[in-house]
């Protein structure tokens, strides 16, 4: 385990790491030692898995999330679809009730919108049985259940001009994320229900949820009734991942834009061999990469990886990850850092302004439900974050949960899921 990261602190890097670097930068053909997933050995996808750029550039080319999973656990879904203001199409999954419980699908239910987070995407939520997914669990308790997934990933549908092949396509970040997509999506079920919606974040899906709701100009004020938030990040300071701990020190998101790559996905063969770097550092175990990623994760079923990985990970953008490196390395909570000359056209300042999240309204509910062992979401970034609010902020913590045992996890259902649903309940 990597000691507590500090601003100032870095993992001591090879030479050999430094000499895949240059080769990998001149030919992007370096050499190293390859790794496997979740300790099993690895497999290529099922032909057909992650299609991602003939579902991007067509949608009826590839089977919908619907289709491909939900739909086959017994439950009603429809495929929508929402165009961004910067020409995204982005796939929006509806189960409007579930199978057990409350099932007459006339009635009034209080819709709820669930975020998946980085490389990942809306499956997330289904991908476990009906009884441990959240998506399934929240329709059977009475909700209108509407899952959202974001520009670039397998479920979304490309754009309305500009295809994949296109830098800038992939030309965004998390600040799009937070200031286009997720405004869109959760306005659009806004529309559809006439309700306010309640919000499910995980990792990712909370730093734009966080990012959004401090910016009046998205209108999320109106637009939120309330928010859990699962393993919330706004600060990465002591964050003890492994894997991502010496890909910010060896620069990997800078190097990838410095040989043109704009789309990232740890399918493709650049994604492997920055991995291939990373995984080659003395301090980095990745004979189980995924605890390499997330830390210790108490109730992962391993059994159910390589059915996992038919799904994710999914692609995100390059600049994504240079966002997130910059938040590492700066220990702030801030836009897109663009150089000086590059922020002053875009911000009117030489540096990237903070998301103040003092100016989240204060009348605002959320529910936080973060892990002692997170490897990504550090309790201690987590009390940070805290701190800093001033609307109304609930706090649980559970001391044995990993990163990935929000989402995945066997216990989740009993440990975090029926919380949610209590919050929600309790709330006027």
């Amino acid at each position: 385990m990597l000691a507590q990261r500090k601003l100032d602190s870095r993992v001591p890097i090879s030479s050999w790491s430094w000499y895949c670097v240059i080769v990998l930068l001149l030919s992007c053909s370096c050499s190293c030692r390859e790794v496997n997933l979740f300790t099993r050995p690895k497999v290529r996808a099922p032909q057909g898995r992650l299609e991602v750029r003939s579902l991007l550039t067509d949608a009826s080319s590839a089977p919908g999330l619907c289709d491909s999973i939900i739909k086959a656990a017994g439950y009603p879904c429809e495929e929508v679809t929402v165009q961004t203001s910067d020409g995204f199409l982005l796939g929006l999954q509806h189960i409007p009730y579930g199978v057990a419980g409350i099932t007459n699908d006339t009635q009034k239910r209080p819709p709820v919108f669930l975020q998946h987070g980085l490389t990942q995407g809306g499956d997330d939520w289904v991908l476990n049985s009906p009884s441990q997914s959240l998506a399934y669990i929240l329709a059977d308790r009475g909700f209108d259940v509407w899952i959202g997934n974001l520009r670039g990933t397998r479920f979304s549908h490309g754009h309305t001009t500009l295809s994949p092949d296109d830098w800038r396509f992939w030309d965004w970040s998390f600040n799009e994320h937070a200031s286009i997509d997720m405004p869109t999506m959760v306005g659009y079920v806004q529309r559809s229900t006439a309700s306010q919606v309640y919000y499910v974040g995980h990792s990712q899906g909370t730093i734009m949820a966080l990012a959004a709701m401090s910016d009046p100009d998205t209108g999320m004020s109106n637009l939120l009734k309330a928010s859990a938030l699962l393993a919330p990040i706004a600060y990465m300071q002591h964050m003890k991942s492994q894997l991502l701990s010496v890909s910010v020190d060896l620069m990997l998101d800078k190097i990838v834009g410095i040989f043109g790559t704009r789309e990232f996905n740890l399918n493709n063969e650049v994604g492997e061999k920055l991995l291939g770097l990373a995984c080659a550092e003395p301090n980095v175990f990745c004979d189980n990469l995924f605890r390499a990623y997330t830390g210790p994760n108490c109730c992962f079923n391993d059994s159910r990886a390589l059915y996992y990985l038919q799904w994710e990970p999914q692609s995100t953008s390059t600049k994504n990850l240079q966002h997130l490196a910059q938040m590492i390395r700066s220990g702030k909570f801030e836009r897109f850092d663009y150089g000086w000359l590059g922020n002053i056209i875009h911000y009117k300042q030489g540096t990237p302004p903070l998301y103040d999240l003092s100016r989240i309204p204060s009348a605002t509910n959320i529910l936080m439900v973060s892990g002692g062992q997170d490897g990504l979401a550090d309790p201690s970034d987590v009390k940070k974050l805290q701190d800093e609010m001033t609307c109304q902020v609930e706090s649980l913590i559970l001391p044995s949960y990993g990163h990935a045992d929000f989402v995945v996890g066997t216990q989740a259902h009993v440990d975090v899921y029926n919380r949610v649903i209590q919050y929600f309940q309790s709330l006027p």
